[in-house]
């Protein structure tokens, strides 16, 4: 199972990074400019809830009393951290 987590958070990282490499920044003084990076972080968000969700439906196919079941939300949880602190700061960089 923490193969698999492996893997989708591998695959979640794709995505960001993809979206992470579009072409753009956004002025922070400029009032259009803050709209769009709104609608463009909600992508990351969008991305991000996404894969909580497939998260919580991979977790729920394990018992509750299920050692595995704490092993593999241990190791989402510490690669998603991971995934999220690296990419981040990108956002931050595309509005100047």
């Amino acid at each position: 199972m923490c193969a698999l987590a492996d893997e989708y958070i591998a695959l979640e990282r794709s995505q960001i990074m993809a979206l992470l490499n579009r072409p753009v920044s956004f002025d922070r003084r400029e009032i259009e400019d803050v709209n769009a990076y709104a609608a463009y972080f909600k992508e990351f968000i969008d991305l991000r809830e996404r894969q909580f969700r497939m998260r919580d439906s991979l977790i729920a196919t394990f018992p509750e009393n299920d050692p595995l079941r704490e092993q593999f939300f241990q190791r989402w949880y510490h690669l998603d951290l991971l995934l999220f602190n690296e990419l981040s700061p990108k956002f931050n960089e595309k509005l100047y």
